[in-house]
């Protein structure tokens, strides 16, 4: 599958990173500059696990006004506040075939993307995975690979022939998702 992963902090780097090492085609979109420039002159991003194995990992970056790509899913890990800010930035690119999907903390995000995509297009849930971001273009995930659990559901609650593909993904990405 081709993702678009709308922010590229910590929980968007486990995702986006899990994701192209099952197979994916994963392009970052982030506008936070330090992070973009390291991310750009160490050539990726260091990633470890629980503070072990520090590698590089190459990533294709984009910011939203570059970005200009057409993916069968975006998923969007920003901060709630940030949200409303990137969804109009990336709606260029949007269109009415695409996916939604967020495991976003907080609320109200559901309702921001309500504003650009379909009911029966947006995918969310719950995330109980720990990662932290060390600084720009390094992250760490926590607990061993599969640690952590994750819900998700059609925003519709009928699943969908994508939903069903979505959770096959990230069943290979070993997310532990419901």
């Amino acid at each position: 599958m081709k993702f678009a992963m709308i922010g590229a902090g910590a929980m968007g780097l486990r995702y986006g990173i899990l994701l192209q090492e099952a197979g994916n085609d994963v392009t970052f979109i982030d506008t936070w500059q330090p992070h973009i420039d390291k991310i750009r002159e160490q050539g990726g991003v260091y990633v470890s696990r629980d503070h072990k194995d520090r590698h590089l990992t190459k990533i294709k970056l984009e910011t939203p006004e570059s970005y200009n790509d057409d993916p069968d899913m975006l998923i969007f890990f920003t901060k709630q506040m940030q949200l409303a800010g990137f969804l109009e930035r990336c709606s260029h690119f949007f269109n009415d075939k695409q996916y939604a999907f967020t495991c976003m903390n907080g609320m109200g995000h559901i309702e921001k993307l309500q504003q650009y995509f379909a009911d029966d297009k947006i995918i969310a849930g719950t995330a109980l995975i720990a990662t932290v971001l060390n600084g720009p273009g390094d992250v760490d995930f926590m607990g061993k690979r599969g640690a952590g659990k994750m819900n998700m559901a059609n925003l519709t609650e009928k699943p969908d022939e994508m939903t069903h593909r979505l959770f096959d993904e990230l069943q290979k990405a070993q997310m532990n998702q419901r």
